[in-house]
């Protein structure tokens, strides 16, 4: 199975109009990734606030709200509100992890992000250039698009 991309138009500021993908990491550098967001956020000494933010109500309503959902679509509301509840968590551990982890972990997300120069051909797809983007709300929205993409495994593993 391919990994799962995404196509994304910005429709605000500087940046409108401007198209980018972004692809999936492979289980494997999501893994990695995570674990070292673990650490990061840990290794900084703030691993207690994640309870306090409602990380483990986020994970128990993935865990326990969207398991066993009818796939008739009755489930979609629940499963969408747990996407957003990790979604949350996983922003709030970046935000809360060592400077130099976080960095670097926002860093590697933003590789899975390539633009789409051409809208002519939009299989044309290159590596970001920090010219790219001229708003901080669209890396933000990228960031957390991309974020979105790599996390969809919680909520899909609930199934």
């Amino acid at each position: 199975m391919a990994r799962k991309t995404l196509s994304i138009t910005l429709d605000k500021g500087r940046d409108k109009g401007k198209r980018f993908l972004i692809t999936e990491m492979s289980a494997a550098q999501i893994d990695s990734w995570s674990l070292r967001l673990l650490n990061g956020v840990y290794g900084s000494g703030k691993g207690a606030e994640l309870s306090q933010i409602g990380s483990a109500a986020a994970m128990a309503q993935i865990l326990f709200g969207v398991a066993g959902k009818p796939k008739d679509g009755k489930g979609e509301a629940e499963k969408e509100q747990a996407s957003k509840a990790v979604e949350t968590m996983f922003m709030d551990m970046l935000i809360k992890a060592d400077p130099y982890v976080s960095s670097q972990l926002q860093a590697e997300l933003m590789t899975q992000v390539k633009i789409m120069p051409s809208a002519a051909d939009p299989t044309i797809t290159r590596a970001l250039d920090d010219d790219d983007i001229e708003e901080l709300s669209s890396i933000s929205k990228l960031r957390t698009e991309a974020i979105k993409i790599n996390i969809d495994f919680f909520t899909d593993a609930a199934e």
